[in-house]
Formats: structure tokens, sequence, C-alpha cells
């Protein structure tokens, strides 16, 4: 599908429209309108998908091509095993490279309860009020 090199002000209209549809899902969610109404549920739900497809069809993408490039780029940023590359001091003596667990404890102003915070992953412990 070819892409068109600017975008024209109905494709502006329509991106509105749907920002509108999604937020009248949202007023009828809040407002309990949708409990126990399947229906009215599926209305809202067709309405967004219509105006997503008009989009869509505007900018010259397809909802295939879309969803595929967003699911590359997802597992991009969050691979589903992660494979973490060597320490770069991993070669040097061990005096001379970086700790591998960090641990501090820091505090500002005494004061009568403190919230103790821990974060397992880096080992480190700080007293935060």
């Amino acid at each position: 599908m070819p892409r068109p090199t600017e975008l024209s002000e109905d494709f502006e209209k329509t991106l509105l429209q749907l920002a509108g549809e999604v937020g009248l899902l949202v007023i009828d969610q809040e407002t309990g309108r949708l409990t126990d109404n399947p229906s009215a549920l599926a209305g809202r739900l067709i309405a967004i998908m219509r105006t997503l497809l008009q989009a869509a069809n505007e900018a010259g993408v397809t909802l295939e091509a879309a969803a595929v490039k967003n699911l590359a780029k997802i597992f991009d940023r969050w691979p589903q095993e992660r494979i973490y590359p060597k320490p770069f001091d991993s070669g040097a003596e061990p005096e001379e490279r970086l700790p591998r667990v960090y641990s501090s404890t820091s505090s500002s102003a005494p004061c009568a309860a403190r919230l103790m915070c821990s974060s397992a992953a880096t080992g480190s412990t700080s007293a935060i009020g």
C-alpha cells in the first residue's frame, strides 16, 4: 500500500475521531454502562476498529504491517530471553574490576518513622523518609 508523502487534513480529523471514540469507551466504562452489557461494549469496539481502519487506509498503512512492526519493536526492546554481554572489565585483575554487587545506605534528616527499601537485583538498601 503506497504511503502518501503528506498526511491530509482528513487524516487528522480521522485521528481526532479515533481519540473521541476511545474517549467514549472510557466514559462508558467509568459510568458502568458497559457492565453486563456486551452489546454496548461490542458497539464501542466496532466503532473504534472502523475508525482505526479508516486512519490506517488514509495513512497508507495496513493494520497487519503495523502489528508486525510493533511486535518486532516490542521484542527488540524486551526480548523473551535476556542475554547480557560479558562485563567489559572481566579480563582485568580482580582489584581493577568494577564491583558486581552494590550496596549503599543513605538517610536524610532524622525522622520518627523510616521506610526501608531494598532491591534484590542490585543488593542495595536505602532509607527513605
